[in-house]
């Protein structure tokens, strides 16, 4: 419809006409652009919001599981201690507390990291992402470290 306009004008020479056609479908085409644009830096934001509150849950989640760990590692070696004490004639134990005790001792926990989000995050190349320069400074330096890993062997 518009191309038949535009060669009807042409043909007539109606300059102005022709030019009103070429300013209509430019800014036709440059809000249909910006549009498109808007959009994707409204889903860009939705993805960043999504995956920084994921992130920010896994970092959570972490805190919680070395706490834990730092929690059960104390109560094992509390058994440990209580069982040497009481093979050194340190510390009286009875046969049953000794028998806990030792058995404490030789039990040990390892919690598997939660680093998908992460992981996805540096996989897909979608780490700017996220907004937070604290947020993506802490989640590296948690995830990247090899220090828990030197720990757990």
């Amino acid at each position: 419809m518009i191309l038949r306009r535009l060669t009807k004008h042409v043909k007539d020479q109606n300059w102005f006409a022709v030019g009103l056609d070429f300013v209509i479908v430019v800014t036709g085409v440059f809000i249909g652009l910006q549009a498109s644009n808007w959009n994707d830096d409204r889903e860009t934001r939705q993805r960043a919001a999504v995956f920084s509150e994921r992130l920010t849950q896994d970092l959570r989640y972490e805190a919680w599981a070395y706490e834990y760990l730092i929690a059960y590692n104390r109560d094992v070696r509390a058994g440990a201690k209580a069982a040497i004490d009481a093979l050194s004639g340190t510390g009286p134990l009875s046969d049953e507390q000794f028998l806990v005790s030792a058995y404490r001792a030789t039990q040990y926990k390892y919690m598997d990291r939660n680093r998908a989000t992460f992981d996805e995050l540096i996989s897909t190349g979608d780490i700017g992402l996220i907004a937070s320069d604290k947020l993506r400074a802490t989640a590296v330096s948690i995830y990247t470290t090899t220090l828990i890993d030197v720990i757990a062997d």
